[in-house]
């Protein structure tokens, strides 16, 4: 049904060969329940101690020009999302 309903200038001749409808998904960060590699709380606590502890020491290439973002997503919504995505395509 999936490839019935995608349009010409979207499909290929590799459409072709795959048996089943799929989607990529690029997730950013998943923190959840069951994380336990405490990342997300190692950085909450460096944040908040910043003012004690002093100013963390970064090699300007890692830097990129002062900063960058954090993406994260909660591990029961992507759960929720996949189970989505699977029931539209069947």
């Amino acid at each position: 049904a999936a490839a019935a309903a995608a349009s010409p200038a979207t499909t290929t001749a590799e459409d072709s060969l795959l048996p089943v409808p799929w989607v990529a998904l690029r997730l950013p960060d998943v923190i959840g329940p069951r994380d336990s590699t405490t990342r997300l709380w190692r950085y909450q606590l460096w944040v908040q101690c910043a003012a004690q502890l002093g100013p963390v020491g970064v090699k300007p290439a890692l830097a990129r020009g002062g900063g960058s973002r954090l993406s994260f997503v909660f591990a029961p919504d992507v759960a929720r999302a996949v189970l989505a995505a699977i029931r539209l395509a069947a």
